[in-house]
């Protein structure tokens, strides 16, 4: 506040003086400006910026000075109304908010008018106000993990601009595998597991013959390339984890690889069917005859993983038997019969199908 007072007096050879304010009707004074002696008798004028009086809306005056004969002179209540420097506050200073869709508001002080704006999209406010008020910041909803600020500028003429901030925090972390167990041929393949996720994920498997996606971010699909399997049924573990939640585990079954032989000496008569079973490193679990009374070619060839059950065309005789009957058939007709090995059951069976299928023709009696 910059004050400017003027007064005329009459003064003494030696007199000197001094100026004093109150502000609001306060009853304590303070100095101002001090002079010194004069002899001047021409309009004293007194202009002074004091910054303890920013923001006071009144000020109040009086002078008096003292001479050579001890003399004194005051003027009490000259008032002045100053012109308030500009104010503006706003608090608190941040909001911490949830992930969630919502609001959140801010205190302003301010001496006029002012206005609100916020850097971020996400985040709109209060675009203008005036006095002391509210400013109401809406935000929507952050679908990431990460935290976000936005910075909110609030600005007055002749003040200086404050920044407040919100600061909006993350959803929790997802992570979900499907299928969780899946079962495939004994042959080299590749099988695809869908990851869902709102954040960076990685893969491993717990076996050399299972390779895997090593990584990936939000949600996607996961690779696994198995190599073939010439033994028994075997199991590998896909653990997919993400930070802030708890892996997942998916298993992979691989079926156990097909028998290396098939049966010698296939023969049969009367449709009673004698063989010696099939030699070799993995042997078979059992064998599925199939009969026709069209021709081989009518015969169709089983496909891995979908066990055939016994009927009129078809039966299945566990390895070491050896012997099979086919019964109930039409008189003088003539049959065709093949034979397949297997290993394995229901979902997990994997037929001998390449090189030489056993076959006969058999005739049954008149």
């Amino acid at each position: 506040v910059t004050i400017q007072f003027e007064h005329y007096y009459k003064a003494y050879s030696g007199s000197s003086g001094s100026l004093y304010y109150s502000t609001n009707n306060g009853l304590s004074w303070t100095p101002i400006q001090t002079w010194t002696t004069t002899t001047s008798s021409n309009p004293t004028t007194f202009n002074q910026t004091i910054a303890a009086l920013d923001g006071q809306s009144q000020v109040k005056l009086r002078w008096n000075y003292t001479g050579t004969y001890g003399y004194y002179w005051g003027i009490d209540n000259i008032q002045i109304t100053g012109t308030a420097a500009a104010t503006l506050g706003v608090t608190p200073s941040n909001q911490n908010v949830s992930s969630a869709t919502g609001s959140t508001s801010f205190s302003v002080t301010s001496s006029g008018s002012w206005s609100a704006v916020s850097n971020a999209g996400w985040c709109t406010v209060t675009p203008a106000g005036s006095g002391s008020g509210t400013l109401t910041a809406s935000y929507d909803q952050n679908t990431t993990v990460n935290q976000r600020v936005a910075t909110v500028t609030v600005s007055s003429s002749g003040a200086t601009p404050v920044e407040v901030t919100v600061t909006q925090s993350g959803v929790d972390p997802t992570l979900g595998v499907t299928p969780l167990s899946q079962t495939v041929s004994s042959q080299a393949g590749a099988v695809l597991l869908s990851v869902t996720s709102n954040t960076g994920w990685t893969a491993s498997s717990n076996q050399g013959w299972l390779a895997v996606t090593p990584s990936g971010t939000g949600s996607g699909t996961l690779t696994a390339n198995y190599e073939t399997n010439a033994g028994t049924l075997r199991e590998a573990q896909i653990t997919v984890s993400a930070t802030g939640v708890s892996p997942v585990t998916a298993i992979i079954l691989q079926a156990s690889a097909e028998p290396d032989a098939n049966a010698a000496d296939f023969s049969g008569y009367n449709i009673i069917l004698n063989w010696t079973d099939a030699a070799g490193t993995i042997v078979p679990t059992g064998y599925l005859l199939r009969i026709s009374a069209e021709s081989f070619a009518a015969i169709e060839t089983p496909t891995d993983g979908v066990a055939v059950a016994d009927d009129a065309s078809n039966l299945n005789v566990a390895q070491g038997i050896g012997t099979a009957t086919f019964k109930n058939l039409t008189p003088n007709t003539t049959y065709y019969i093949k034979m397949f090995a297997y290993t394995g059951s229901g979902s997990l069976i994997d037929y001998k199908t390449d090189g030489d299928v056993p076959q006969a023709v058999m005739v049954t009696a008149p």
